[in-house]
């Protein structure tokens, strides 16, 4: 698989359905099954969000995108829980939480399409060939 961005895309979609799942479910049994697919299309969309920063990023270039990548996952799970106490206050608690992956994805979703992320291609992406060459090189004058 080359196209990273849209496993990305593929992989929330389905994240927000588990959730929908869990959340609208009153079997056990679905909600369990919400929260593995949910789980599991976690860590799928966070193998190919790796492989593509690991692919991608030159090495001089990481240490400042993973400032703000950490500014990312370090205020994303605080405001979700703000705004989930919230939409629980103003509405109920068992509509707030398949409410936020279902209005989230569908919003990110929709915004992805634009995004160049999407069309990531690996094996046309110039920074990726950049990235590979420089290894190359490197493995070359160790030698």
């Amino acid at each position: 698989m080359h196209r990273y961005g849209r496993a990305i895309v593929i992989a929330a979609a389905l994240w927000g359905l588990g959730i929908a799942l869990f959340g609208y479910s009153s079997s056990l049994w679905l909600v369990l099954l919400g929260l593995a697919v949910g789980g599991g299309r976690t860590r799928f969309s966070g193998i190919f969000r790796t492989t593509m920063w690991n692919e991608s990023i030159p090495p001089e270039m990481r240490g400042r995108m993973a400032g703000i990548e950490m500014i990312s996952y370090s205020l994303g799970p605080t405001a979700g829980q703000f705004r989930a106490g919230v939409m629980a206050a103003w509405t109920t608690l068992r509509f707030s939480s398949p409410s936020r992956s279902g209005v989230h994805r569908i919003g990110r979703c929709r915004r992805s399409r634009a995004a160049p992320t999407v069309s990531f291609d690996a094996r046309t992406d110039p920074h990726v060939a950049e990235v590979r060459e420089m290894r190359s090189g490197e493995d070359h004058s160790e030698s």
